[in-house]
């Protein structure tokens, strides 16, 4: 499965756990959901629709960002770090999993 950003533009990062920007296109990868994310803060919609839209947005990204780091594997070879990849790759996981798990409690605490 492929979304928007490619595997070869990250690598594993060599402390703590994630990815880290390895290719220029990687940097514009970043540039451009920062943007997105910027233009949708300030875009005149009401605040039902910018939290919605706001969402989708994070949403889309961190899947996106979840399936380049399982594929990071497939790119770069993992054997010299094999442990420390499997926990920081689990670390990032349970990350996640608990950010959307905030975001879901807050929209339904906040809906209307």
């Amino acid at each position: 499965m492929r979304m928007i950003g490619k595997p070869e533009w990250f690598t594993y990062r060599a402390m703590g756990w994630g990815m880290d920007v390895r290719t220029w296109q990687g940097w514009v990868y970043i540039a451009i959901w920062v943007a997105l994310f910027a233009l949708v803060s300030v875009l005149p919609f009401p605040e039902r629709v910018k939290t919605i839209i706001l969402g989708t947005v994070v949403g889309v990204f961190m899947l996106d960002c979840l399936v380049i780091m399982t594929q990071l594997g497939k790119v770069h070879d993992e054997r010299e770090r094999l442990h420390q990849l499997i926990i920081e790759r689990n670390c990032s996981f349970a990350a996640v999993f608990a950010l959307v798990g905030v975001m879901a409690y807050q929209a339904y605490q906040h809906r209307h």
